[in-house]
């Protein structure tokens, strides 16, 4: 691989290379001295998902009153590296979690750099036939009885951002008991429908004719990974920051400088299918709210198999009823975000959920941004510490 020369960098790009060219979790998470481990989460259909955890200083097991779990997700085609990446300790939501005592859990969807599906080596169904309907019924469930279980508690708090929301609302809606097993949700630049306009007109046609062609595989992200191998990490950021630019009209230098743009962009996205492209196209094209996947192609058609409620002759995409959610919700959004449309939740969203505005702010400011820390990260740990205060009353 190609590195910037040392002579030509400041010590802050140095070490942002150096977090750029950094994939595992793991490793970045020890670079900050703090104590971790991983842990694989099988789903029902046989998928492995690694995830990832964080122990607060003086974690012992054996403790009676153990701290309380809190379970991060990522967006589309992002990992728990999205929420390790920024090259100060203070600008992870992660690490700030665990300073402030929470066990931190970091959970990561199929399609990244971290799973291993159930037929990848013994021949079966195409492991990349799957849509966001998949994520919704097999991992966030999975990941979330998983965390219950390791860490014998009855309830988490869940922190999610972008498409993270999205599966999170879904799995909500459709699942009584889940409701019961996480005491808030907070998300951050939610969705449920994207604005129309979230999306270079040029390139819709372009993602829903590759999946019609290349049928059900590996989102192409060939350039980004060729580009992280063998380019130098200022390279590469500036590849992905334009491809972002380029996709949806994100202007990344409202994420920092170009040190902090070359630790973060490379993690920017770690995976996923065509199919969940496309769910997202058709929830873009055809839906009111966020709605079960309709396999279209030259060989099927029909509704995900995953819902057997949902009737195979409907002529329209069936969406989640996510009015059925229990669970409290508390939204941070911004109308600056060129993706989230504050009108479908307020609308599709149950009455109890509670919406706070952050002015001028653009969909990866919510994790990346300069001032997250004080816009988004304190407030996302209040209301932490309320709901487990709360819980702990009850």
């Amino acid at each position: 691989m190609l590195t910037d020369s040392a002579d030509n960098l400041t010590q802050p790009e140095r070490d942002a290379a150096r977090i750029a060219t950094t994939v595992d979790a793991m490793a970045l998470i020890r670079k900050w001295d703090y104590a971790c481990e991983e842990h694989t989460v099988s789903g029902k259909d046989g998928t492995r998902l690694t995830i990832q955890r964080i122990l607060p200083a003086g974690f012992n097991a054996s403790r009676h009153h153990q701290p309380p779990p809190v379970l991060l997700w990522p967006g589309f085609g992002g990992s728990a590296n999205c929420f390790l990446c920024a090259p100060s300790r203070e600008g992870n939501l992660a690490f700030l979690l665990a300073d402030a005592g929470f066990d931190v859990w970091l959970g990561n969807p199929r399609g990244v750099v971290y799973t291993q599906f159930f037929n990848e080596k013994e021949g079966g169904a195409n492991p990349w036939a799957f849509s966001i309907d998949d994520i919704i019924h097999y991992d966030v469930p999975a990941t979330v009885d998983f965390v219950l279980a390791k860490t014998r508690s009855k309830q988490l708090t869940y922190v999610c951002v972008s498409q993270g929301t999205t599966t999170i609302f879904a799995a909500l809606s459709i699942m009584e008991d889940l409701n019961r097993k996480i005491n808030l949700v907070i998300a951050l630049a939610p969705t449920l429908k994207p604005v129309h306009a979230a999306l270079t007109p040029i390139l819709h046609p372009i993602f829903r004719g590759y999946r019609w062609v290349a049928g059900d595989r590996a989102f192409p992200s060939t350039l980004s990974e060729v580009a992280k191998q063998y380019a130098p990490p200022f390279l590469t950021s500036k590849f992905m920051s334009l491809c972002t630019y380029i996709g949806f009209q994100w202007d990344c230098s409202k994420i920092g400088d170009d040190a902090r743009q070359m630790a973060m962009m490379p993690h920017s996205f770690h995976g996923t299918s065509t199919r969940v492209v496309d769910h997202w196209l058709q929830t873009m094209e055809d839906s009111v709210s966020f709605s079960h996947y309709i396999i279209l192609s030259a060989k099927k058609r029909g509704f995900s198999h995953l819902f057997d409620h949902v009737t195979h002759a409907a002529a329209s995409p069936v969406k989640y009823p996510t009015k059925h959610i229990t669970t409290p919700l508390h939204l941070m959004y911004s109308r600056s975000d060129s993706i989230t449309d504050i009108n479908v939740l307020q609308v599709h969203l149950p009455s109890h959920t509670v919406f706070t505005e952050i002015e001028n702010y653009s969909h990866p400011e919510f994790l990346w941004g300069t001032d997250a820390p004080e816009k988004i990260f304190g407030k996302v740990l209040s209301l932490i510490f309320e709901a487990v205060s709360d819980n702990a009353k009850k």
